[in-house]
């Protein structure tokens, strides 16, 4: 059971910049998009400028859809590569992250398709290099990618978001006991994140740093210095540094 200071971290990426939009005008005929050189571009240079923080990373949540898998990656390579003395994070493929795009370029991989990709025969066709089956598509089922008409469609994302608030709880719970803090990456698209997270701007590869709600599984943007607050912080120093006006505000997401 998590600890009454534990707090969950969620750090929230849109995907970098896609095939689809290199122009001017979106190219519609292509299905489910890769990262152009523009958005590879930019997960090189967030990757750089993330190292050092690698091990604060406990998990890593992405669409299944090519453009953010890559990104995701990428972005994110030294955190999945296995480190001196412990293992790499697997990127967890789930499908209530898709976007809300009903079209050719909204239109992801069937499940037996990204499983080779990522854990058999095509395996890394995205360039990421990394080895097979450090993508986890377990969770990818039949119709995922079929959004109209039924559950996957735009007018039925509210039990998307309901389920993925349902997930972060169970992190919550099942990750906090005898910690501080619980860190997540979720790398998913604009259209969803914002009915994810209301009132947050979100730009190509960048992250916003937010800390859950397990009471109403909302979200409350912070600073990066209210972010280093929360790492620094110890088990034995959380209750007495979590009086301070800045954590009290973070207590309580909107």
């Amino acid at each position: 059971m998590a600890g009454l200071g534990h707090k969950l971290i969620v750090h929230f990426m849109r995907h970098a910049a896609a095939l689809h939009k290199m122009n001017d005008e979106t190219d519609v005929s292509i299905r489910d998009p890769g990262l152009s050189p523009k958005g590879e571009q930019q997960c090189k240079d967030f990757s750089d400028a993330f190292k050092g923080q690698e091990n604060h990373i406990d998990c890593i949540l992405a669409s299944p859809m090519t453009r953010v898998l890559q990104t995701a990656c990428s972005a994110f390579k030294e955190v999945i590569k296995p480190t001196k003395g412990g293992d790499g994070h697997t990127v967890i493929a789930m499908p209530q992250l898709q976007n809300l795009d009903s079209g050719i370029n909204g239109t992801g991989l069937d499940p037996n398709e990204l499983a080779d990709r990522y854990n058999g025969v095509d395996w890394d066709k995205d360039r990421s290099g990394l080895p097979r089956g450090w993508v986890d598509t377990s969770f990818v089922q039949e119709g995922w990618n079929v959004k109209k008409p039924g559950k996957w469609s735009a007018e039925e994302v509210q039990w998307r978001l309901e389920y993925i608030q349902i997930f972060l709880q169970a992190i919550w719970v099942i990750s906090g006991t005898g910690r501080c803090k619980t860190e997540v990456v979720i790398v998913t698209h604009g259209s969803l994140l914002r009915k994810l997270v209301n009132d947050v701007r979100f730009a190509d590869a960048k992250l916003t740093h937010c800390v859950f709600s397990n009471d109403d599984g909302g979200f409350k943007e912070i600073s990066k210095e209210e972010l280093d607050i929360l790492r620094n912080l110890k088990s034995e120093d959380i209750e007495t540094e979590l009086d301070d006006e800045a954590m009290r505000e973070i207590e309580s997401p909107a």
